[in-house]
């Protein structure tokens, strides 16, 4: 039997030039509207938002949050339901229509973290 020895191949290698960069205008689409969000903290946030039923919330153990019921601005509707919590270092923002409120919160106690 005869057996031959390859030589090892390389998987990957780098061009001395890239290839060119294509934008299709469905990129540059995707790139506005990414470009819309920024970050903001709460205190930024807060007078957009009508916070005056704030409360606290424990959305799960050792993720605590706030509450409230917009109807200064609301998303949608004629007001919104809002929960704001913060988890390993990002701050969160949850929201649905006034009226699927308690539906809403049933949902939030069934959250877990890991």
């Amino acid at each position: 039997m005869v057996t031959a020895v390859r030589g090892r191949r390389k998987f990957f290698e780098r061009p001395e030039v890239p290839r060119p960069i294509r934008l299709t205008l469905r990129d540059a689409a995707l790139l506005e509207n990414i470009a819309r969000f920024r970050l903001a903290s709460a205190a930024q946030l807060a007078p957009s938002y009508d916070l005056s039923n704030a409360k606290p919330i424990q959305i799960a153990p050792g993720v605590l949050g706030t509450t409230f019921t917009d109807t200064k601005y609301p998303g949608f509707g004629n007001a919104t339901e809002n929960v704001w919590f913060s988890y390993r270092g990002n701050l969160y923002d949850v929201t649905t229509d006034a009226k699927d409120g308690a539906l809403f919160k049933s949902i939030l106690a069934t959250w877990t973290f890991i």
